[in-house]
């Protein structure tokens, strides 16, 4: 319990709100909140393995409290999506969905640097290289634009 409050209060200090009278760019300020986050858990291993190590299914209280993490993540990247939304810096589309999406990136980014021995280092870089495939997408011009007919 007490690691997981641990989490809930590192990643509620790291994710700070988007802020436009600041020098950074709003993107940059995302990227920042990415790298904070994975700092989280690159800091103290053990909070990389209670969320993703397997250990559900032994407690009851315990897959409820990381249930509660998750969905306490989920809400928090859900608000700041429809924020965009309204401030027209992203599209339409459903906010729950892309908030799974960039937590389930996160979450296999996490496990495959942390926890599996032979994945190569990339710490930050990962979290600004995620976010910039899920936000600004990964094809380039003759991919987007050719077969259009």
């Amino acid at each position: 319990e007490a690691i997981l409050a641990q989490i809930i209060t590192g990643i509620d200090a790291a994710v700070q709100a988007i802020r436009l009278d600041q020098p950074e760019t709003p993107y940059e300020q995302l990227v920042t909140n990415l790298q904070r986050a994975w700092q989280v858990f690159a800091d103290d291993p053990r909070h990389t393995q209670i969320v993703l190590g397997g250990l559900h299914g032994i407690d009851a209280d315990f897959d409820a409290q990381v249930a509660a993490l998750e969905t306490h993540v989920l809400e928090m990247i859900g608000r700041s999506i429809r924020k965009g939304q309204e401030l027209g810096w992203l599209r339409p589309f459903d906010p729950r969905m892309a908030a799974c999406a960039l937590v389930g990136a996160f979450k296999e980014n996490l496990a495959d640097e942390l926890l599996r021995s032979d994945s190569p280092s990339l710490g930050e870089q990962r979290m600004t290289d995620l976010l910039e495939v899920l936000l600004l997408g990964s094809a380039l011009g003759p991919l987007r634009d050719e077969g259009r007919g």
